[in-house]
């Protein structure tokens, strides 16, 4: 089992912790790197980890520095399944296009490419399971998630991971 950190360990923004465990590998969170223009180039910086490699991503809730990047992974690669509170999922569908317009303004202030383009977030949509409180997804024989009320905005959860058994490398 390996955990690292690609944002929200020594910053507040831009969560987004690997779990790579029994050759699956889970994404929490894929937010956005916020507050200064040091912090928006970090995000347009490559993943540290191949996004076409991920097979979950668990999304606490739909604050953009939780799920901004979401896009932008999907536009790098990511194909497996992006699961959230039912909630979050319909938050992140409102948040996000609101994203993609300041994002794409700002890009052309700056000069730069967007971070994303439409086709990216309509994909990443697609990809995304709407889930209930204290209900089990099961990742593998042995890997159990659950997501319970985190209490801090609507549909916001804690992640529980649980593990039994042996779990291969």
């Amino acid at each position: 089992m390996r955990l690292t950190f690609h944002g929200g360990a020594r910053s507040v923004t831009g969560a987004n912790y690997l779990l790579e465990i029994g050759g699956k590998k889970i994404l929490d969170d894929c937010g956005m790197f916020q507050g200064s223009r040091y912090a928006e180039d970090l995000n347009y910086e490559k993943f540290s980890y191949d996004p076409s490699s991920v097979d979950f991503v668990f999304i606490t809730h739909s604050h953009t520095d939780h799920a901004g990047r979401l896009p932008k992974l999907y536009k790098e690669g990511f194909r497996g399944k992006f699961i959230a509170t039912h909630a979050t999922i319909d938050l992140a569908a409102k948040a996000l296009p609101d994203n993609l317009n300041l994002i794409k303004q700002e890009a052309e202030e700056v000069g730069r490419e967007p971070l994303f383009e439409l086709q990216d977030l309509e994909g990443v949509l697609r990809l995304a399971q709407g889930v209930n409180y204290g209900e089990k997804i099961q990742i593998s024989e042995n890997i159990e998630v659950t997501l319970h009320d985190a209490g801090h905005i609507l549909g916001s959860a804690i992640i529980e991971i649980k593990i039994s058994g042996q779990i291969p490398d």
